[in-house]
């Protein structure tokens, strides 16, 4: 399940994943999380790989996008010491 990705973060389709177009598997990075002001709900905004970027971006609820293990984009990540 796509929990708390954050801006810049690694994310690959889920099998849950309803949004036509995309497969599970495909891979993506998160560029802003939405909000749903009706229900609450958590989607992510997300420019995928096989996408040209000039025909825009994928939105995707949490439970549609999960981390691709192992490449998180946070300082620990990239080699940043505190």
């Amino acid at each position: 399940m796509g929990r708390d990705h954050k801006p810049r973060d690694r994310v690959r389709v889920a099998l849950e994943s309803c949004v036509p177009g995309y497969r599970p598997g495909d891979k993506g990075r998160v560029l802003r999380e939405l909000v749903s002001t009706t229900r609450g709900a958590l989607y992510y905004v997300v420019a995928m790989d096989k996408d040209d970027p000039s025909q825009g971006s994928a939105v995707f609820s949490e439970d549609e996008i999960e981390l691709d293990v192992g490449t998180r984009s946070t300082e620990a990540a990239v080699g940043v010491r505190p």
